[in-house]
């Protein structure tokens, strides 16, 4: 399932609309952004004027391979799929702190298309300095910033050149319709609050 970045009204106590919401917040961040919009525009090949959107979908790891499959069928949704936050589920959570919040523990892949044949030298000029890591930077910089967590996430950061390929036998396979580059958080831990003011 995937949430448009325009969420409205959050209920705190289900994580995919926290985190869209926090998506939404750093869609606004990147588009005030004068200098990752001019790289962007840049890195993407697109007018002058054109606004950022980072799109959002949370579910399996199959259902968001699924998307990208089915999006490629069609110019109308082409070309809304990346730059894309993936939500992985499922999400466990721990509510025995306090009934004013609870910590949830989630993984999150930050992705983008890139080339077959781009070494990774290149793919870190091309996707992940212009593109991947200031989107990764909001985004956690909006998270800690969130009326909806508590404190400052914890997690792992790991780099994915050629995100989704898998070696076996000497030969690499995609277990997606497209070549990407990533950015994985893992074990992101968060304390969301429960009644927000």
């Amino acid at each position: 399932m995937i949430i448009s970045s325009t969420t409205t009204q959050v209920n705190t106590d289900n994580v995919v609309e926290v985190i869209g919401e926090i998506v939404n917040q750093t869609n606004i961040a990147l588009n005030k952004n004068a200098e990752f919009m001019a790289k962007y525009i840049e890195a993407v090949g697109a007018e002058q004027d054109a606004t950022f959107e980072l799109f959002y979908q949370f579910g399996k790891r199959f259902e968001i391979a699924q998307t990208l499959v089915d999006y490629t069928k069609s110019p109308l949704t082409n070309g809304l799929k990346f730059p894309r936050l993936c939500l992985f589920t499922d999400i466990s959570e721990d509510h025995t702190d306090d009934d004013t919040s609870y910590t949830a523990n989630l993984n999150i892949a930050i992705i983008t298309a890139t080339d077959s044949a781009l070494l990774s030298d290149e793919r870190l000029e091309i996707n992940f300095k212009p593109i991947l890591l200031p989107i990764y930077k909001a985004f956690i910089e909006c998270i800690n910033n969130s009326r909806y967590v508590r404190g400052s996430a914890k997690y792992e950061k790991k780099d994915c050149y050629f995100w989704g390929a898998v070696t076996k036998d000497g030969n690499v396979s995609n277990d997606y319709s497209d070549y990407l580059d990533a950015i994985e958080l893992n074990n992101i831990k968060i304390i969301i609050n429960k009644i927000c003011i």
